[in-house]
């Protein structure tokens, strides 16, 4: 029987390593990066860069304005976006003055840019200390302009009670947006109680306190999973039991507290990863969007499928050296490059470690015993990359990576805008981070 078995285990080890020997996955660039690799050259760019492709940008507001409820506003969420080009050509598209903020640094940035008239929508309820920051901060010229324009958020009534007692005692009229759980529980009013004490305090206070409407946040949404059904009937679900949260406390609202409703509400909702799903909604009269108008990477596909990822990272090619020479296992190397074809070459690139994915050229991979985890690396030295020897790849080309954020634009200070075959110029991110 031994003469039996020997050969069997034989084969069955080889149809093992047919099957489970990684493919090889290397290729050239698709006729759009090779584009844009062609262009970066072009323009003399040596080092990484964020890009914003214009064509893209464009279509992609386009969809997202053709997808909105036509008397729901667009407000644009700054921190996904935190630069003054890219929203101001976002606003001239849309046609709104609405902004969401989450940074308090960013008050004043929208402030001194942009004419009166403007709306600021406060995302995260703020410590006092940071109201009281923002004040000092400001001309005296703007104050009465802040009162009129900003919009908090407040999610308790001891959050409310640190904020009129500020008012109180610098005389201001502080115009408040209450925060309201609709199923993401991370704050906020979770019931028509909680809403009761909030309402009550604004309703004795009318000098110093004025509501101005909800927030309720459903970024969750598009990350519910599919246990007995599809993830997206899953969100789609999730979606109609939030927005029906949601009416139940404007309703209740409207109903116990008649003299603090208006027609000026802001009844904001989110928007980057559902913008598409408002239209049966009509009581949803604000729509927060930021990254959606870049599509990167950390928005499941349920309801972006129209968008066009418009936002890259792309980082020139330093070294280039055959085989897979890891430190202490040097002579593994010719092993590691025989079992897994696509560590037939290392190469070196100019930083490394953001978080994103690759997306070009087809097949490069992050050495996992030598590259940086994401957003490690925050001045950029050197990463390797790993290829197979069909990757078309060379000293000086580019390699591209998507970001999981629109807001990785942050870790660099230009955008280079790319337009068809062409770098078309530099944008500058918010130069105050923190």
């Amino acid at each position: 029987m031994e003469w039996i078995i020997a050969p069997v285990i034989l084969i069955v080890l080889v149809l093992l390593i047919i099957l489970l020997k990684p493919k090889d996955v290397g290729g050239a660039y698709d006729p759009y990066f090779a584009q844009i690799n062609s262009a970066l050259k072009k323009a003399g760019i040596g080092t990484a860069r964020i890009l914003i492709d214009l064509d893209r940008l464009d279509l992609n507001i386009a969809t997202i304005q053709a997808n909105i409820p036509s008397d729901a506003h667009y407000r644009i969420v700054v921190k996904s976006i935190p630069c003054l080009e890219l929203i101001c050509k976002i606003r001239s598209k849309v046609h709104t003055n609405k902004f969401m903020l989450v940074h308090r640094p960013f008050i004043k940035v929208i402030l001194d840019n942009f004419d009166p008239g403007i709306d600021i929508l406060i995302g995260k309820p703020l410590p006092v200390f940071a109201l009281a920051e923002f004040y000092q901060e400001i001309q005296k010229t703007q104050i009465e302009r802040a009162q009129s324009e900003i919009q908090w958020l407040i999610d308790t009534p001891a959050h409310l009670n640190e904020y009129l007692q500020y008012a109180i005692q610098n005389k201001l009229r502080l115009r408040v947006n209450l925060e309201i759980d609709i199923g993401l529980h991370r704050g906020g009013a979770a019931n028509n109680h909680d809403l009761k004490q909030l309402f009550d305090i604004i309703q004795q206070y009318p000098d110093h306190l004025v509501f101005s409407g909800f927030m309720g946040y459903e970024g969750h949404v598009p990350h519910a999973p599919g246990i007995f059904t599809s993830p997206r009937n899953a969100a789609l679900r999730e979606f109609a039991d939030n927005l029906s949260v949601y009416k139940s406390f404007i309703d209740y609202g409207r109903e116990n507290y008649p003299s603090l409703f208006n027609e000026t509400l802001t009844f904001n909702c989110g928007g980057s990863g559902t913008y598409s799903l408002f239209n049966n909604y009509p009581f949803i009269t604000d729509i927060g969007i930021g990254g959606a108008v870049l599509r990167p990477v950390g928005y499941p596909a349920h309801f972006l499928n129209e968008l066009l990822p418009a936002e890259f990272i792309a980082t020139p090619v330093l070294k280039k050296r055959l085989g897979a020479v890891i430190p202490f296992i040097e002579g593994l190397s010719g092993l590691i490059s025989w079992w897994n074809p696509n560590y037939q070459n290392s190469l070196e690139i100019y930083g490394g470690g953001w978080a994103g994915d690759f997306v070009a050229p087809k097949g490069v991979f992050c050495n996992p015993l030598l590259t940086d985890p994401p957003n490690q690396n925050l001045v950029p030295n050197q990463s390797t990359i790993n290829t197979s020897s069909r990757t078309t790849l060379e000293i000086g080309d580019y390699v591209f990576y998507h970001p999981i954020q629109s807001d990785a634009m942050f870790q660099f200070e230009d955008i280079v805008l790319i337009s068809g075959e062409e770098v078309k110029g530099i944008w500058k991110v918010f130069d105050r981070r923190y």
